[in-house]
């Protein structure tokens, strides 16, 4: 999504430079004239970008269709660098090899269906015919390619015996599944599998889920399997996990067998060293309890791990995973958990010093703030520099520690805000939805009752200034009911904490027993999401996230039955359930 709007920016002319990251230049297509390298050295692995990525880099300039010409521009400063980009200069390309084949064609074949490129097994022949591997083997080993047809015939097979495929007449289509788990990224059988899994357990709370039983899982599955070369786990010591990470793992409910993987050492190794990762703990108990995963394979594992957890969590909210939809939510805070490696209660702050890269700034200090309370955003704001820099050890990095925290969630709103415009606009309602985005207080809650009568629920108003210590609105559509309080952050706050988030609970009290829903902005801090989720009764809607349901319903994409249903799924709304209407 945010390829696509710098890509949009771009084609209007909304914007002169952008400076972005190798994963971003390599992805996206600019219509862009010049591209600068200020850098080719990757100091985190010591060494220099592959001239391969280069040519894919510098090639963003003067994209065909786009422009007629474009430069590439590499600044050196020194003799070293001078010698490398004279290299990438005059080298010839490096030979390209195709490796469609040495992945998951299971993976391949569901994304040509759900895709809706291909829909039969010839259509899917024909693909792989007119591909680069074909031709390269073609050219060179034409034997090679009679192995293609059975090859794609048994993963059709296995991906129809798993419900991720069906016959339809004569066409192939995708489930709502399949569909999620080609969507996900992860191999089919790592989605089948975990979501497997979660069915079995579907009885189990939240806290039995998370933690060692679905990391064990999860490093247990097709992803880390040594066999499909997609990701990696640490060796473990004498092919045996170690003492702690054994008597830790078995202690824990576990979800499949403790030695289901054949590399179970390593696999009981990373599930208890992320376990303890997620929680905080320092790299020094790290090292003695686990000292074959050096602190760098923790970061990458974090990340690995993470990315599949979020794939999870886009499977769980598919129409048919049979799994409760609201686990979704969970799971995305989970995966920042995993990713930046502190607690619950520190998440926010770290999120936001890496979104606004403050030196020196990382889990270890964010838990540190955790454990004298300085770790909620508001709370933080309202602190003395001179604590939070006792801290965090420095003066400079406790300025930018708030500077970042004050400004990152209306950095998040102001993402959607830009992108919610565009779309308002195609339908004639671009004022509405600023107004939405600006308004506070009372104004708020005036937009607010405008677009859900536009949704054609009935609304009545509550809170009419007559009548206090009530919600602000009953709506309900049909037979469903519910009660809605609209918070916007005070003006000292960075988000809507938890006894905003909640308050709703002590208004509704005399009330009957209907779901209860808070509608804000900028956004709910982590704890109150995490408490949400944990609830039967209440569901947490940034406005951002009511907005897009605003834009898709005035598209026709959903309908206001929907919107309403999707409003009352207890934790935090989640996006990603409005696309499975």
């Amino acid at each position: 999504m945010k390829r696509e709007v710098v890509e949009e920016a771009l084609r209007k002319g909304h914007l002169d430079v952008v400076f972005s990251t190798p994963t971003l230049a390599a992805g996206v297509n600019f219509p862009i004239r010049t591209v600068v390298f200020d850098s080719f050295y990757r100091r985190w692995v010591s060494e220099w970008i592959a001239h391969s990525e280069f040519l894919n880099m510098s090639g963003r300039a003067g994209r065909l269709g786009l422009d007629d010409k474009g430069l590439s521009v590499l600044i050196t400063g020194s003799r070293t660098e001078f010698i490398q980009a004279k290299n990438y200069l005059t080298l010839p390309a490096e030979r390209i090899s195709s490796k469609l084949f040495s992945k998951s064609i299971r993976k391949s074949v569901l994304n040509l269906i759900s895709s809706g490129i291909c829909n039969t097994e010839d259509s899917l022949n024909n693909f792989y015919a007119s591909s680069f591997w074909w031709h390269q083997h073609l050219e060179h080993n034409p034997k090679k390619t009679e192995d293609v047809p059975p090859l794609v015939a048994e993963a059709v097979q296995w991906l129809i015996e798993n419900k991720l495929l069906v016959e339809q007449s004569t066409r192939l289509v995708s489930t709502p599944l399949g569909t999620a788990i080609s969507g996900s990224g992860l191999l089919p059988a790592t989605g089948v599998s975990l979501i497997n899994v979660l069915r079995l357990n579907n009885e189990k709370t939240e806290e039995g889920l998370l933690g060692i039983p679905l990391l064990h899982a999860i490093c247990s599955s097709a992803e880390f399997d040594v066999s499909t070369k997609q990701r990696h786990l640490p060796f473990a010591r004498r092919n045996q996990p170690e003492t702690i990470a054994w008597k830790s793992v078995n202690q824990s409910n576990l979800l499949i067998p403790a030695m289901s993987s054949p590399i179970y050492d390593r696999v009981v190794n990373a599930a208890y060293g992320l376990d303890q990762w997620a929680k905080g703990i320092s790299e020094r108990k790290l090292r003695r309890d686990l000292p074959s995963i050096s602190y760098g394979q923790f970061q990458t594992l974090a990340s690995d791990v993470s990315w599949v957890i979020v794939g999870l969590s886009k499977i769980v909210t598919s129409a048919d995973s049979g799994v409760d939809k609201a686990f979704g939510s969970s799971l995305l805070i989970y995966s920042n958990q995993i990713r930046y490696g502190v607690s619950v209660e520190a998440l926010d702050i770290v999120v936001a010093a890496k979104s606004f890269s403050v030196p020196g700034f990382g889990r270890q200090r964010a838990m540190a703030l955790a454990e004298v309370g300085l770790s909620d955003p508001n709370q933080l704001l309202k602190s003395s520099l001179a604590k939070i820099a006792k801290r965090v050890d420095s003066l400079d990095r406790a300025k930018g520690l708030v500077e970042a925290v004050g400004r990152y969630f209306e950095k998040i709103n102001e993402y959607w805000k830009i992108l919610h415009e565009g779309k308002a606009a195609e339908v004639g309602i671009k004022e509405l939805i600023e107004r939405s985005y600006s308004a506070r207080g009372h104004e708020y809650e005036e937009v607010v009752e405008e677009m859900m009568k536009m949704f054609g629920w009935e609304v009545i108003q509550l809170d009419d200034g007559r009548r206090k210590g009530v919600p602000d609105f009953s709506i309900s559509f049909g037979d469903k009911q519910a009660l809605l309080e609209c918070k916007t952050k005070q003006k000292d706050d960075a988000t809507i904490d938890k006894d905003e988030a909640f308050d709703v609970f002590t208004k509704a009290v005399s009330f009957s027993d209907e779901h209860l829903i808070t509608l804000g902005k900028p956004e709910f801090d982590t704890f109150s999401k995490v408490q949400a989720n944990g609830s039967q009764k209440v569901t947490l809607v940034p406005h951002y996230a009511f907005a897009e349901a605003y834009i898709l319903f005035l598209n026709k994409k959903i309908s206001s039955e929907e919107a309403f249903e999707w409003l009352l799924i207890p934790g935090v709304a989640n996006i990603d359930l409005l696309y499975q209407s």
